[in-house]
């Protein structure tokens, strides 16, 4: 599929505009200006994540356990921080970020990609033969809605949704005019940008909107321009070539993936494996989620995604088939649109249900409305066919006048407004819902205004007609009246609180120096299933680093739990796994002098301890006991054991000893491996693409060269990161004679 097509001075004006309205839209949280940005979640848990995997870049360590989160961590757990994600890493190098302004720099290449996002939908749009104002119109509202909104307020979640855009973006253009190149690289790097983004489940929504955007974005190219054909060969080599395109960008992302499913999910309690009810929460009501079309205001945040009222056109298009046959491609985007709707009913039908229970990794999900960040593209392709060049200037008669698709679904929209006003706009929003009507106790007269400028924007393209003479004045205030009522309804659409300063770099190397911890806020589900049973069954170790001098063997961890249970000395140790040899060379030589420890060096992923002891015991180490923990005593390698339930132990001989602890995760190897073969296949592919044989051998050797020396920085950065000279000091004391529990 192939077509070219010339851009306006009108289109570069108007693409100017589209990169600076994110600014505009936004000015109540304009970064480095406004005191007051997005509230809720926005300040708390994905900033907090991503600074405390950036101190651990920072200070030298690549992080693959964080101390103190949740009991003690994989770095996976603490997804939100976007720790392979390039935002990230480009603001956590800008000036003021370790000075407090870390929100700051973050938001503001928010802003950016928002404006980035909007920028390719209206080319993407502009190529498919549509004016520049009706493509400007659509791109601006599948970018700027409720929805888009509320995925702000998730912070990462929003990279998720210009993740989404960009793939579909990048499919669209590769639909038009296949490359060898460039089309395939924005594939990959979109798909890379979507899984990378931090939510998970929003990432998967925007995988599946990829998809569906994929099966039908051929045909609608087929509607909407004249000398466009479907050919069974060409199509079949599109689809095969997107999922080969978009499975690369996800082994690319590997080094996300592999150790956020194995070292994270496999192990979480909070967020996997729950039941339907927990999945069902927050739902929205009938009439919330209706209200998108006609009320935004008033519908639930968790699943809105109104804004114009223009998305209307797109739930009433069968009104069409009244007078002109419809496309199967509309009808199919319809049924999907409906089928999405259905769905945010959450069990008041069984869509939600099925999709639960049968969809993989979907029984991790909860609220039913969040799937509505699918929605904004359907009504987009459903709105390009509608207000585009080919059919808006296509007329059919009604008695003996000449209408435009686009004119009698405006009509329908402002009569089915006017009913939904009288009949049902008295009906107040759900008790257990959270609205921006009552969540920022917004007044009548501003719902109105909102209301009123989408009833001018339909009434305008009812009016088009008759105002020839006036049809660039009447672009511009269309224009005008869908982003006004817009930015309503964003200024007034989620929560807002008062700005903090994120922790400085002297803070967070301070607060490490006094205890090796997590001092920030977690999130919500984050805790392993090993920490969880530790607290419910027992207690939490409160000594970072002991000496047992006596033991008592489980035979397994259930078994721990219950000698626990009876009884627990401070000087005694449940381990689990011990042989017969271990069990004869523990029982050596036992005095009454005192141990002591103390922690000489301290990383994210290594610890150094130096230990005195006169007899023979076991140290205990209180992180949670993953299999994942590795262990020398004096440079020699020693089996790390499971102690206390949850703990991990090492057997200790009599004497002055350095013992050291090493976190290394398999998942964590594997994934970073499968990311360089594939960028390593990647770069080899081009390279042969541009310059064939001769120069592919060289750049091969130069790109194989950068991916090892890759890999070693990786790894020495493991265990070769700065000292943060936590302050740890342990002495034994005379144990009491009866048990602490």
């Amino acid at each position: 599929m192939n077509r070219s097509s010339t851009f306006s001075r009108l289109d570069v004006t108007l693409g100017g505009i589209i990169l600076i309205l994110p600014f505009f839209f936004f000015f109540w949280m304009l970064p480095f200006a406004s005191d007051y940005p997005i509230g809720n979640d926005y300040q708390r848990f994905p900033i907090h994540h991503q600074i405390e995997l950036m101190f651990s870049l920072k200070t030298g360590s690549f992080p693959l356990f964080i101390p103190g989160f949740t009991g003690g961590q994989t770095a996976s757990a603490l997804t939100d921080g976007q720790l392979y994600h390039p935002i990230s890493h480009i603001s956590s190098i800008m000036p003021g970020y370790w000075s407090g302004k870390a929100l700051e720099w973050n938001t503001l290449f928010k802003l950016i990609t928002l404006g980035l996002s909007h920028l390719f939908l209206f080319i993407f749009l502009k190529k498919l033969k549509i004016a520049a104002y009706i493509a400007f119109i659509i791109s601006f509202i599948t970018v700027y809605n409720l929805r888009m909104l509320e995925l702000f307020r998730y912070a990462v979640s929003l990279e998720s949704w210009t993740g989404y855009l960009f793939l579909c973006c990048a499919i669209g253009f590769y639909s038009l005019k296949a490359s060898k190149i460039k089309g395939p690289l924005l594939i990959i790097g979109s798909t890379y940008w979507l899984i990378c983004s931090g939510h998970p489940q929003m990432m998967y929504y925007g995988l599946l909107g990829a998809a569906i955007f994929t099966l039908v974005i051929p045909y609608l190219i087929k509607e909407m321009i004249d000398d466009q054909f479907i050919e069974k060969n060409s199509l079949r080599k599109f689809y095969s070539s997107v999922f080969i395109y978009c499975f690369l960008g996800l082994l690319l992302s590997g080094v996300y993936t592999i150790p956020f499913y194995f070292d994270f999910i496999i192990d979480n309690i909070g967020r996997v494996g729950q039941d339907y009810s927990w999945a069902d929460g927050y739902r929205d009501t009938l009439i919330g989620v209706t209200n998108n079309f006609f009320y935004p205001l008033r519908s639930d945040v968790h699943g809105a995604f109104g804004g114009s009222t223009l998305i209307i056109i797109s739930a009433i298009v069968p009104v069409l088939s009244l007078f002109r046959k419809i496309p199967k491609v509309i009808w199919i985007l319809w049924f999907i649109l409906l089928l999405l709707f259905l769905h945010m009913q959450g069990e008041r039908t069984p869509i939600h249900y099925l999709f639960w229970k049968y969809l993989p990794f979907a029984s991790s999900f909860r609220i039913a409305g969040r799937i509505s960040m699918i929605i904004p593209i359907v009504i987009m392709l459903i709105l390009t066919w509608v207000m585009g060049n080919k059919y808006s200037d296509d007329q059919f008669s009604i008695k003996g006048m000449k209408i435009k698709s686009r004119e009698i679904l405006s009509l329908t929209a402002v009569v089915l407004i006017c009913l939904y006003m009288l009949y049902v706009g008295h009906v107040p929003p759900g008790t257990d819902t959270y609205n921006p009507i009552e969540l920022r106790s917004v007044s009548h007269g501003i719902e109105r205004i909102a209301i009123i400028m989408g009833m001018l924007t339909l009434v305008l393209i009812l009016l088009e007609r008759f105002l020839v003479r006036y049809g660039r004045i009447i672009e511009y205030l269309l224009c005008i009246f869908v982003c006004f009522q817009t930015l309503i309804i964003m200024q007034n659409g989620t929560w807002i609180e008062e700005k903090r300063d994120a922790p400085s770099l002297k803070k967070m190397q301070n607060d490490k120096r006094g205890k090796l911890d997590y001092y920030l806020a977690t999130g919500y589900g984050l805790g392993n299933r090993v920490i969880y049973k530790q607290a419910t069954q027992s207690f939490i170790e409160p000594f970072l680093g002991k000496l047992y001098r006596r033991y008592r063997v489980a035979a397994n961890n259930d078994h721990a739990y219950e000698l626990m249970a009876a009884s627990m000395h401070p000087d005694q140790v449940i381990i689990e796994g011990l042989t017969s040899k271990i069990l004869q060379t523990a029982k050596k030589k036992k005095t009454d002098a005192p141990g002591t420890v103390k922690l000489v060096y301290s990383s994210y992923n290594r610890l150094i301890f130096e230990a005195k002891t006169d007899y023979q015991g076991f140290f205990g180490l209180a992180y949670p006991y993953t299999g994942r923990w590795r262990a020398e005593i004096n440079g020699r390698h020693v089996k790390v054991l499971r102690a206390n339930g949850a703990a991990n132990a090492v057997l200790i001989p009599a004497g002055n000893h350095r013992i050291e602890f090493r976190y290394w995760s398999d998942a964590a190897f594997w994934g970073l491996i499968l990311s360089l073969t594939t960028l390593t296949l990647l770069g080899l592919y081009i390279s042969y693409t541009v310059y064939r044989v001769p120069k592919t051998i060289f750049i091969g050797i130069g790109i194989l060269l950068v991916m090892t020396g890759t890999y070693y920085m990786w790894y020495h950065s493991l265990y070769h990161g700065d000292n943060l000279d936590a302050d740890y000091f342990w002495e034994e004391s005379t144990p009491p004679l009866s048990p602490n529990m």
